[in-house]
């Protein structure tokens, strides 16, 4: 059920509705669900406590939409990447690391390191 309730919750609304801890959901609210799913639990103990019923189904949702969705991080802009050169350049000259005389020379290979897509800060 996670995942039928993932897959259509990539373009619609949905709502998950629970029922009380000893009766479940009424007649009436059933009918307003057009879904419906049990938690297999123990004969001895029917009943779930409504926090862990809850807890137990945004796991599943959890396991099922990490399996699905692929994240892809939104990428740092020119100024980002530019203000993150400027203060790790201004950082380094500070502590020694680069030569004053002619500290673009080792920023390059910094620049080239830490970027795939081959940027290079304007100078």
């Amino acid at each position: 059920m996670a995942e039928r309730i993932v897959e259509i919750s990539q373009k619609n609304e949905v709502a998950l509705l629970f029922g009380h801890e000893d009766t479940g959901l009424s007649n009436e609210e059933v009918h307003l669900c057009q879904m419906l799913m049990t938690i297999p639990s123990s004969p001895r103990y029917r009943s779930l406590n409504l926090s862990h019923a809850v807890m137990i189904l945004c796991y599943e949702l959890f396991v099922v939409q990490r399996q699905t969705a692929t994240f892809t991080p939104p990428l740092a802009s020119v100024g980002e990447l530019e203000g993150m050169y400027t203060s790790m350049r201004g950082l380094l000259l500070k502590i020694g690391f680069l030569n004053p005389q002619n500290p673009d020379y080792w920023m390059a290979y910094l620049w080239r390191f830490l970027d795939e897509r081959g940027y290079t800060p304007r100078k």
